[in-house]
């Protein structure tokens, strides 16, 4: 029995084609993160208002600071791989946003992916509302598990009904909730659900309608 052995030049010339056409595929379909960027659509402070059950408003509908009215403030994401070119249907999983600044901000399994896999020009964007709880402040956009260097948005804050962040909107958030309404402790983020800087019959309002939603 014997054993073809292939040259010593043939197998190197093939172990070096292999390479040429190897590692630029890969470096082109793994999109490295200081190439990615993302932007907002405004720079003014804005609040998230978020349930467990999503039903919250989107981006595109955050509370204004201190107006009492909601403005688009979506956050629009480009993925471009190692070529400085668009990547195409990047799924959505692996892109999320996240509290840069965290009180007891959690979400929902998915909760806070973005809206849609990436589309011919490499973007995607965070519209929809958020499944999510607790608070925090400062949005981080993440790119299959690392930050985009643009990140942190300062102007964004997160809060929802579900004041503990355990996912679910019951009889304990609203013991935190009054104990803000009616302690005289000062104002507190938290439970300001309409981000007019006062917690008041409004945010009693949201509270109210939250009460029972969860995680889908």
């Amino acid at each position: 029995m014997c054993c073809y052995r292939m040259p010593w030049n043939l197998s190197g010339c093939l172990l070096g084609w292999m390479i040429l056409w190897v590692v630029p595929f890969l470096f082109a379909q793994i999109p490295p993160p200081n190439n990615s960027f993302a932007t907002a659509a405004t720079e003014e402070p804005v609040s998230v208002f978020s349930r467990p059950d999503g039903g919250g408003f989107g981006l595109d509908e955050c509370w204004l600071q201190g107006s009492n009215t909601r403005i688009d403030a979506t956050i629009t994401v480009t993925v471009l791989d190692g070529w400085m070119d668009p990547v195409v249907n990047y799924p959505a999983e692996d892109i999320w946003i996240w509290s840069n600044v965290i009180a007891n901000f959690i979400a929902c399994p998915n909760g806070t992916i973005a809206d849609h896999n990436t589309n011919s020009s490499g973007q995607t964007t965070f519209s929809l509302p958020l499944l999510a709880g607790g608070h925090g402040f400062e949005a981080v956009v993440f790119l299959n598990g690392n930050p985009l260097w643009q990140s942190p948005f300062a102007n964004f804050s997160f809060n929802s009904p579900d004041m503990n962040g355990d996912l679910v909107v019951n009889l304990t958030d609203i013991v935190f909730f009054a104990q803000i309404f009616e302690g005289g402790l000062g104002y507190d983020y938290s439970a300001d659900f309409t981000y007019d800087q006062v917690v008041n019959l409004s945010d009693i309002v949201y509270m109210a309608q939250a009460i029972g939603a969860s995680c889908p």
